[in-house]
């Protein structure tokens, strides 16, 4: 049954994985919106773009989380630092890591741009400057997917 709700079947990777987490509480920090980055992560090409529109008011959440991230020079500092000690929050910042060092990310979100770039990622005012940024890199033809529901819905290969 659950297969049947949350399961979404693709056939192949898109260039572009459009994702929002489904609005608040699931957008409340980066901590929660990492649900909705792990989700669209099955669905992009290797190297392709993800666009993460999540508000995060409360900034990055939990505090060994954030802790992770603020202290982070390089992505290989998140995943090595988790290689030699799983730490519970710090999981998190290594779905981010291992997410960024694959795939380009643009997040869409009330954070400051600075702590946007301290995940690795690209900050956008908004949809429109990220579909065009996409259309700029892939051509106008490139291939999408848009996952409204983020954090719920899990893209499967078949």
């Amino acid at each position: 049954m659950c297969k049947q709700i949350y399961i979404c079947p693709i056939e192949k990777k898109a260039d572009v994985v459009i994702a929002s987490t489904g609005g608040y509480p699931k957008d409340i920090n980066v901590y929660q919106a990492q649900k909705a980055l792990d989700n669209a992560y099955r669905a992009v090409k290797p190297g392709g773009t993800i666009i993460l529109l999540a508000e995060c008011p409360e900034g990055y959440g939990e505090g060994t989380f954030e802790r992770w991230i603020e202290e982070a020079n390089s992505i290989d500092d998140i995943l090595n630092r988790l290689n030699k000690k799983f730490v519970l929050g710090g999981h998190k910042a290594f779905g981010i890591a291992r997410v960024a060092k694959e795939v380009e990310v643009i997040l869409i979100s009330s954070l400051p741009q600075d702590k946007v770039r301290k995940l690795f990622f690209i900050p956008m005012n908004d949809l429109s400057q990220a579909t065009d940024y996409v259309k700029n890199k892939y051509g106008e033809d490139f291939q999408a997917y848009i996952l409204p529901s983020g954090n719920t819905v899990v893209p499967q290969l078949v």
